[in-house]
């Protein structure tokens, strides 16, 4: 199990950290700058200006403090996912992770029947597939969550340049406010108050998008755990846990059928009613797909090209 710790993601991890620092500076530097123009508005038009400085002044203040939590949200999903970044987490997640165990064992086991089918339990190309069991499992796992660190990344980035637009917008803010001086105050004042509103209704869209999607991050990783156990591990399909059988179509060349679990199914944990194709059908044609469990003869979907 040691190619886990070989697959860090800190060089991600530490990204999102950066754009989080660079998140606050935007957002101290944007403050500095409204503070300026609102400087420059005082000197030009009296009390009024020096009146409209602070007003711009504070809503660079507020707008500031509000990014503050841009940082702690990025960290946070950095926490919570410490698997996708730490290799220990990584492994010991893996480790801990029944879903990974069940799928894990699964494929060793269909490794070693068909090695021992052939006499070859013992041979190098055997003991290679074993190793690269593991590999193969915990691969889409870890692809998807790193995905969704890309994703948190991408949102970073685009704070960042939304931040770059308020200097800008700043800039051409104190250039008029020289221009028109004791003309543009109440504009000046009207503008400061609908900009800060801006303000603070971008950043808590932010702040919010940035919950969801760590949310949605983590909630993908978990599905792709589950189905990952899954694809790997099989459904049960024996026509012996079977009754009420009905033939209702086809799918990729196999027979699809409805049927209710029987008694032997309910002591699998197997309850209710399904649908699919029948484990002994498939063994004819597709044998690889076919593994053996407590007696019973499972399907893997995946290998057989059947959503059922």
């Amino acid at each position: 199990m040691g190619f886990v710790r070989n697959l860090t993601g800190k060089t991600a991890a530490n990204a999102a950290i950066k754009g989080a620092d660079i998140q606050s500076e935007a957002a101290t530097l944007a403050a500095e700058q409204v503070g300026i123009a609102g400087e420059q508005a005082g000197t030009l038009v009296g009390d009024a200006g020096t009146l409209a400085g602070r007003q711009i002044s504070q809503g660079g203040r507020q707008a500031g403090a509000l990014l503050d939590p841009f940082q702690a949200v990025g960290q946070q999903g950095v926490d919570q996912a410490s698997f996708l970044t730490d290799p220990q987490a990584q492994f010991d997640f893996l480790q801990n992770n029944p879903l990974f165990q069940l799928g894990l064992d699964n494929a060793n086991r269909q490794t070693s029947q068909l090695a021992a089918s052939r006499g070859r339990l013992s041979a190098g190309d055997t003991l290679t597939q074993l190793n690269n069991n593991a590999l193969l499992t915990a691969s889409p796992l870890i692809a998807q969550q790193k995905q969704s660190i890309g994703d948190l990344l991408n949102l970073g980035q685009g704070t960042a340049f939304n931040q770059g637009n308020i200097l800008q917008n700043t800039a051409g803010s104190r250039a008029n406010i020289t221009q028109n001086t004791g003309l543009n105050l109440a504009n000046i004042l009207q503008g400061t108050s609908a900009n800060q509103g801006n303000l603070l209704t971008g950043a808590a869209a932010s702040e919010a998008a940035g919950l969801v999607g760590a949310a949605n991050a983590r909630s993908a990783g978990a599905a792709n755990v589950l189905n990952l156990g899954a694809q790997i591990g099989g459904y049960f399909s024996d026509p012996a846990l079977k009754t009420n059988i009905n033939l209702i179509g086809n799918e990729n060349g196999f027979n699809i059928y409805s049927w209710d679990w029987n008694k032997e199914a309910n002591e699998l944990g197997l309850f209710g009613s399904n649908s699919g194709v029948m484990a002994n059908e498939v063994l004819k044609k597709e044998p690889k797909a076919i593994s053996i469990d407590r007696g019973y003869m499972k399907v893997n979907y995946g290998m057989i090209g059947v959503s059922h």
